[in-house]
């Protein structure tokens, strides 16, 4: 059963390696620290994006008018 389970993910990885060019973030996992400091690196700016960042036109908006003061 181990060796139907292995075939059955490396065939699954194989149909998912031909859509890289689809993905944002691409980490080859050749050594497990720098593949999870890339994962970290990678969750750090999706958390930065201008988009996730919950009331920033307002605290622009008060800033900006704040200086033309």
């Amino acid at each position: 059963m181990g060796r139907q389970v292995n075939q059955k993910r490396m065939d699954g990885a194989s149909a998912e390696i031909t859509h890289w060019a689809e993905y944002d973030y691409v980490i080859v996992n050749e050594d497990l620290n720098k593949s999870v400091n890339a994962v970290l690196g990678i969750l750090k700016a999706e958390r930065m994006k201008r988009i996730r960042q919950v009331g920033l036109a307002e605290f622009v908006r008060s800033i900006t008018d704040n200086s033309s003061q």
